[in-house]
């Protein structure tokens, strides 16, 4: 079994090379995303502005402004913390120590999201933990709030069974998204 660091290392090139050579895998998964119930009935969602390694979320971050919902991305605080932030057309913008562009004004989000899209390069099918960018900002915030919480993951993402190390801290997804039912061992 590989270390987290290790798996984030290998995940990261796998993923970046899966994004660049299959982008009707990346459009189904914006598909399954947009047609889901919850997402539809979704007033408020909580999303992250992706980076290259990362299913991108643009797409989904623009449709669901379209739509009139409420979207709010990350903004990292010390002590591993994070607050979501609502974003429109005024939001100031500041590029975090991790490369992430997060927003610095806006209406702080004070309960959990409808439906929150969370980053992942790898999950677990039988437990749905996920392994996260290191730090685990999001498995304090979904331990805190009552959310729907999905990762969209390409097929070099989803495992039957972790290939990493889950800590009793790890907070399992609400569903697993999808653009093929192909598992990894």
């Amino acid at each position: 079994m590989l270390t987290k660091p290790q798996m984030r290392a290998q995940q990261t090139a796998r993923i970046a090379n899966q994004i660049q050579q299959k982008p009707e895998q990346i459009a189904q998964l914006e598909t399954r995303l947009l047609q889901l119930p919850q997402f539809q009935q979704a007033q408020t969602v909580a999303i992250t502005y992706s980076m290259s390694q990362e299913i991108p979320t643009h797409k989904i971050i623009q449709t669901a402004q379209q739509q009139k919902k409420h979207v709010f991305l990350p903004q990292t605080l010390p002590h591993h913390q994070m607050v979501f932030r609502q974003i429109n057309e005024t939001t100031q913008w500041q590029r975090s120590k991790f490369g992430v562009w997060e927003p610095q004004t806006g209406p702080i989000l004070t309960q959990g999201a409808d439906l929150t899209v969370v980053p992942c390069l790898a999950v677990a099918a039988d437990s749905h933990k996920r392994l996260g960018f290191g730090g685990g900002f999001y498995d304090r915030y979904l331990a805190q709030v009552k959310t729907y919480s999905v990762v969209l993951v390409l097929p070099v993402m989803l495992f039957a069974t972790a290939a990493w190390p889950e800590a009793a801290y790890d907070y399992p997804i609400t569903e697993i998204i999808s653009s093929t039912k192909e598992i990894n061992a």
